[in-house]
């Protein structure tokens, strides 16, 4: 495995990660809107 290849899978990991805290604050966000109104 080369550098670069260590460098794209980081990025990609770090990216999901991003998407599924948005993802999960989404939801949360969703819930409390629900429940208020």
């Amino acid at each position: 495995m080369t550098a670069a290849d260590r460098a794209a899978h980081r990025y990609a990991i770090g990216h999901m990660a991003a998407y599924f805290l948005a993802f999960c604050l989404g939801v949360a966000f969703a819930l409390v809107v629900g429940a208020i109104a």
